[in-house]
């Protein structure tokens, strides 16, 4: 997916993938009277090249959005609506290119809520 544009966005919270663990999520309930927009963005990554990140954004049990995010600036989008919860889930995975690692390294990812969705 194409980078997003999240400087109007707030930050709810970080997870890595990776060194860090094979998987991470974040569970954020939306109690306003509005629509909103989360977006799920590759913040950093410093993984090993045999290694890609999938991501999901799930609201209220539903897939809304799926995935590759192993580029820094991939992102993922969803609409939230009034008491509905937003999971965000990344996992890491193998790519088959036959490149080895020492080390794994990580990729950082972030929950924006950028609000009212239009």
């Amino acid at each position: 997916m194409s980078e997003v544009d999240t400087s109007k966005c707030n930050a709810i919270s970080k997870v890595q993938v990776g060194e860090a663990g094979k998987v991470a999520s974040i569970d954020h309930p939306s109690p306003e009277a509005i629509t909103k927009r989360f977006v799920f963005q590759n913040d950093n990554t410093d993984l090993c090249d045999n290694t890609g990140v999938v991501a999901l954004l799930v609201v209220s049990g539903q897939i809304k959005s799926q995935a590759v995010l192993t580029t820094k600036g991939d992102s993922i989008e969803a609409t939230v609506g009034k008491g509905e919860t937003v999971t965000a889930i990344a996992h890491t995975v193998p790519l088959p290119n036959d490149i080895v690692c020492i080390g794994l390294g990580n990729a950082t990812l972030t929950l924006f809520d950028c609000g009212p969705a239009t």
